[in-house]
């Protein structure tokens, strides 16, 4: 917020429980920044419609959407592995693929779009069989991702994933696996686009947060300095970071 200026900029920030996003918003007025709150549960499709009608109705588009929603279970957790795929696979991939695809017709000229993916798809890349690296690798559209994504999710739920080349226990790092390269296929999708976009996941690397049980080693201002690097990039990078 203090890189985009909140007063010079309507920036919201959104949750899916509106006391703890205002209670969020309350703790930045203390640093003197000013974003406004709207509440979004991503996995839920009246809310996500919700807050697009309220963007249209009240601006007409946007210029930036920083997705960053997600969830993670901890290694402790007693959760089955097949609903923690489950749950997973549908908030960290379907439904932020799902929030892309309502948003970017909003997205003005010179848009941007930046989702949070994770240096832990990378692990999950190098763990899975030959077989299904190259077919991550190769050339496909959204719907053969998709495909993908919920045979993932079935073979997780009868327990044969791992028969058919996924790793083992690392349900987090295939969704974001797979949101990357979601990203890199709309980055395809709208190379083309007269608005101009530049569609980026990026990696805010192992951050302090609730998620990562307090571990990690970078403040959440350094974590941000990467999302913001990818939402202010000047068109003239388009080339060089788009997907």
């Amino acid at each position: 917020l203090k890189k985009l200026k909140s007063n010079e900029w309507h920036v919201y920030l959104t949750a899916r429980d509106p006391a703890a996003g205002q209670a969020a918003v309350k703790s930045l007025e203390t640093e003197g920044l000013h974003p406004k709150f709207h509440q979004l549960d991503i996995v839920n499709k009246e809310s996500v419609e919700s807050l697009k009608q309220y963007i249209l109705q009240t601006y007409g588009g946007l210029e930036i959407l920083v997705n960053n929603a997600g969830i993670a279970f901890k290694m402790a957790s007693t959760v089955s592995f097949a609903e923690q795929a489950a749950t997973t696979i549908k908030t960290n991939t379907i439904a932020t693929v799902d929030v892309c695809l309502e948003f970017l017709p909003l997205l003005r000229t010179d848009g941007r779009l930046v989702n949070l993916s994770s240096f832990v798809s990378l692990f999950a890349l190098q763990k899975v069989s030959d077989q299904i690296y190259q077919t991550i690798q190769s050339e496909m559209n959204m719907d053969g991702l998709l495909k993908i994504v919920n045979n993932f999710v079935k073979m997780a739920i009868d327990g044969t994933y791992t028969e058919h080349g996924w790793p083992s226990e690392n349900s987090y790092g295939v969704s974001k696996m797979f949101l990357s390269k979601a990203t890199q296929i709309l980055g395809k999708q709208y190379e083309n686009d007269k608005r101009n976009l530049i569609i980026t996941s990026v990696d805010p690397g192992f951050v302090d947060t609730d998620m990562t049980s307090h571990k990690g080693h970078l403040t959440i201002q350094q974590g941000a300095e990467t999302p913001v690097f990818a939402a202010l990039l000047p068109a003239t990078e388009k080339t060089k970071f788009n997907g």
